[in-house]
């Protein structure tokens, strides 16, 4: 899956001695060009930017070539796997797929000596904390270290009625990085305006 940011990047060709660029709000004057949107927030709404060459009546359009850059984001996964018979567990992080962190995972719990591994569980763009205890175990996964080690630690000592430790915490970090046509399942990314 991707998550997408677009970026417009603004080249300015010919003479850049005698012409002075401002970035401003948008008040339609001539040689004005349109770059994006202010931040907004805090109830104000996000606002067109605008940058001038400094001189009216010159003709913009012919100085200015508007590139297209667009952020993917690519989601990573990992998975833990266990073998209830003998105790051996392996995990897999950042990998592409959920079918190839659950592979990872399956074959290092295998190599540890693993007679029974089964998936225990998978993320994406997570950690997942493995808290051990009294005999039961607990897998949760949030989107940072701490909440995902509080959350197994609480629900294992839940389940056991005991002091849990933990044994392993692992997370999968999205990937970012840029291209230059726009992808087809391209989405807008949300602005929150608090």
């Amino acid at each position: 899956m991707y998550r997408l940011t677009p970026l417009v990047a603004i080249v300015f060709a010919g003479g850049f001695a005698s012409a002075a660029f401002a970035d401003h709000i948008c008040t339609n004057s001539p040689g004005e060009v349109f770059v994006g949107y202010s931040q907004g927030g805090n109830g104000v709404a996000p606002m067109p930017i605008c940058r001038s060459t400094g001189g009216e009546g010159q003709d913009v359009a012919q100085s200015v070539r508007v590139i297209d850059r667009w952020e993917v984001q690519e989601d990573r996964f990992g998975a833990i796997a266990i073998s209830s018979s003998d105790g051996a567990y392996a995990t897999s992080s950042n990998l592409p797929t959920r079918e190839a962190a659950e592979r990872e995972a399956l074959a290092q719990c295998r190599a540890r000596g693993g007679e029974a591994c089964a998936v225990a569980g998978y993320h994406q763009n997570l950690c997942t904390t493995f808290a051990w205890g009294g005999g039961r175990y607990a897998i949760n996964a949030a989107p940072t270290v701490e909440s995902s080690r509080e959350k197994s630690l609480r629900v294992c000592a839940e389940e056991s009625g005991g002091d849990c430790e933990v044994i392993e915490t692992f997370c999968s970090t999205p990937v970012s990085h840029w291209v230059y046509e726009k992808p087809d399942n391209w989405v807008p990314k949300q602005v929150d305006s608090d």
